[in-house]
């Protein structure tokens, strides 16, 4: 993977909206999906966007 294609994918984890709107697609889908989950899950998505941000730095 190069530089510029891990900055295109750091930035969309990084961007809230996909994943606001992936929240409320769920939670209309099903109410099984707790907001505790999703932050959760959130949290998971933002350390792996720490991690790729320090890896890219790495490469510089």
């Amino acid at each position: 993977m190069d530089k510029e294609t891990a900055l295109n994918i750091l930035y969309f984890l990084l961007t809230p909206i996909p994943w606001i709107a992936v929240y409320y697609a769920f939670d209309r889908a099903s109410k099984k999906f707790s907001t505790a989950e999703f932050a959760g899950f959130l949290y998971v998505v933002f350390a792996v966007g720490v991690i790729l941000g320090l890896w890219i730095q790495g490469l510089e």
